[in-house]
C-alpha cells in the first residue's frame, strides 16, 4: 500500500499555523521515518514555486503542488 501525506505546510501563513522555520532535513526525516511515497505542499493561500522546485529536487518521492484556500 502507498503512503501519502497531502497536507504539508512549508510556510507559516496563518495565525493558526504558529511560527516555524521550514527545514528540508526535518521533512526528509519525516518522509523516511514514515516511509511516505508521496507528499503535497499545501500552504494557506499561496504557492512558492521556487521552494516547490527545491523540495522536489531534494526528495526521491513524488511531490505534488497544492494550495489550501480560505
Amino acid at each position: 500500500m502507498k503512503k501519502i501525506d497531502l497536507h504539508i505546510h512549508t510556510v507559516p501563513s496563518q495565525l493558526s499555523d504558529g511560527h516555524f522555520d521550514f527545514c528540508i532535513d526535518t521533512l526528509k526525516e519525516y518522509v523516511k521515518k514514515l516511509e511516505i511515497d508521496c507528499i503535497a505542499i499545501t500552504n494557506h493561500n499561496l504557492f512558492d514555486l521556487e521552494q516547490f522546485k527545491f523540495i522536489c529536487s531534494e526528495l526521491a518521492i513524488s511531490v505534488l503542488p497544492g494550495i489550501e484556500t480560505t
